[in-house]
């Protein structure tokens, strides 16, 4: 079940929560806000001013992700790509 499916049945049908996207893809929500503010991942805003995003954004980014992981070869003492 994805965390858009268990929001859904906890009565939440607006999406995905900031924190449950950093949650998933292991950032800090201050992240995914850049990234929201940046364009990599879409949102909307509920009435209340929150972001929200959709399974399929969060699945486009991790595709993204991986993809992009997988054409740029990481550098074995840190981890992190190399640039």
């Amino acid at each position: 079940m994805t965390l858009l499916n268990r929001a859904m049945v906890h009565g939440d049908h607006g999406g995905l929560s900031a924190s449950q996207v950093a949650q998933v893809l292991g950032v800090s929500l201050g992240t995914v806000c850049q990234w929201s503010d940046m364009g990599y991942l879409e949102s909307f805003r509920t009435g209340r001013g929150q972001r929200r995003f959709s399974q399929e954004q969060l699945d486009r980014l991790i595709g993204s992700l991986e993809r992009r992981r997988v054409d740029r070869p990481t550098d074995r003492m840190t981890g992190w790509l190399r640039r």
